[in-house]
């Protein structure tokens, strides 16, 4: 599967339902909230064509930031069903946590490789 993640810095006046999950060459088959993500399924053309054309797309608040997550399995994958949807919704609820923990110690920055897999760890756990 291929999780993808997009940020967007959002003034506070903007509403969250400006930031469209389908476009009109794709058609909605499914619609869930979970925790504070929105989620769609939809049909339509995946990234590449080894991917099913029914994919999963989610959008939420992490701070002042709008996340947009989608996931694209391989044809035939059984995580296009509700396992799509639990997946994303457990990628948000992580991001929301991570990004809601104090920094011990912010005068050190990460920098390089190394500082990327720092940022990222405990993401997936």
């Amino acid at each position: 599967a291929l999780i993808t993640a997009t940020t967007v810095d959002v003034a506070s006046q903007t509403p969250l339902d400006e930031f469209a999950l389908s476009s009109d060459a794709e058609r909605v088959v499914n619609r869930k909230t979970r925790d504070a993500l929105t989620l769609v399924q939809v049909q339509g053309t995946p990234p590449d064509p080894s991917f099913d054309d029914t994919f999963w797309r989610g959008r939420g608040m992490v701070g002042n930031q709008v996340l947009g997550l989608a996931i694209y399995t391989p044809k035939g994958s059984e995580a296009i069903g509700n396992e799509g949807a639990a997946l994303l919704a457990q990628t948000m609820r992580r991001t929301v946590a991570q990004s809601q923990k104090p920094d011990p110690d912010k005068s050190a920055t990460p920098t390089g490789n190394r500082g990327l897999a720092v940022a990222l760890a405990g993401l997936f756990e």
